[in-house]
């Protein structure tokens, strides 16, 4: 087999997210705004990903791009990446936890798209972490508001304390969704030891429960 067969986890998550914003804007009237959320900035690459794919829909502007951390070095290090390519249109920063979510919608907005890489910020302190409990209500939060044909990206790592709990939180969670609302898919490295991880993906099929 070819090095590189398979691509990396993230690389499936941005195309799955692509192709929901490439989705819903094809439906969408030009007048409606769009949405999206990065739920966990870390050091801005997801945010600076969702803010291209979403002026290339989007040109002349009408998005919404929310990106939330706890932490203000993650803040500072996500403008800093998207002011460097010119990407700050339509981007709001927040220091909020992502489970606040509902309280910073704009309004009108269709969701199209949310991305979340749990754990903890690359180089930072490594006991400050997503946890599993404010993980969950902000997933029923965007899955509340998640548009039809959009998609629920999150990167799980369960290597680190905490990190296995969350994961199998989320893992229920995911699982526990109804399959004629939604469809869901799990991707991992089954013989990866070190540092394990896991990719959900979830697709809202419609808004019946």
């Amino acid at each position: 087999m070819a090095a590189h067969a398979f691509p990396e986890l993230t690389a499936f998550s941005r195309q799955a997210v692509r192709s929901a914003l490439e989705h819903c804007t094809a439906l969408l009237p030009a007048n409606a705004p769009l949405l999206a959320v990065d739920g966990t900035c870390g050091n801005g690459h997801d945010t600076l990903f969702l803010a291209k794919e979403l002026a290339a829909l989007r040109p002349g502007g009408g998005f919404h791009l929310l990106g939330f951390d706890v932490q203000e070095a993650a803040l500072a290090a996500t403008r800093a990446r998207l002011k460097a390519a010119n990407a700050l249109e339509g981007v709001r920063l927040l220091r909020e936890g992502h489970e606040c979510l509902a309280g910073f919608l704009p309004e009108d907005a269709v969701c199209a798209a949310a991305v979340y890489n749990l754990g903890f910020l690359p180089g930072s302190d490594k006991r400050l972490t997503t946890r599993a409990g404010t993980t969950l209500a902000a997933l029923r939060a965007v899955a509340d508001i998640l548009a039809p044909g959009g998609v629920l990206s999150v990167h799980a790592y369960a290597g680190h304390p905490g990190g296995q709990e969350e994961a199998t939180a989320v893992d229920a969670w995911f699982s526990a969704l109804p399959y004629t609302v939604w469809t869901v898919a799990r991707y991992s490295h089954c013989n990866k030891a070190r540092n394990p991880e896991i990719l959900f993906l979830a697709e809202r099929k419609s808004h019946n429960d």
